[in-house]
């Protein structure tokens, strides 16, 4: 696991210590992401920034659950973007978003999987 890409123990204690509850939240979310994902690249190529907004939030409620802080501010970023209707740094907001949270699903599956 890549240190700081979630915080277990954060994550536990959410789900009042149960580790086989994370586990499956994480098998779920890792299940989950491609469909998210896309999702989410269908209202980027739309320039859909209502759509947009409700797909990220969703990632950003999910990847909550681990305690994914870094994954987290950037998905707060590009929803609050989405909110004011400024797409101008989108590409690279859902990039960078992309990027931390693929990172996260491969240690959630390496962990969980």
């Amino acid at each position: 696991m890549e240190a700081g890409v979630f915080d277990r123990d954060a994550a536990l204690r959410n789900l009042g210590g149960d580790v086989e509850l994370l586990g499956e939240i994480a098998r779920l979310f890792v299940a989950d992401w491609p469909a998210n994902r896309s999702a989410i690249l269908d209202a980027l190529d739309r320039t859909d920034a209502p759509g947009l907004r409700v797909s990220v939030h969703a990632v950003k409620g999910a990847v909550s659950n681990f305690g994914a802080r870094q994954a987290v501010a950037l998905a707060l970023d590009l929803e609050s973007a989405c909110k004011a209707g400024d797409l101008s740094r989108a590409n690279q907001q859902v990039e960078n978003l992309f990027a931390e949270v693929d990172r996260l699903a491969s240690n959630l599956a390496r962990e969980f999987g």
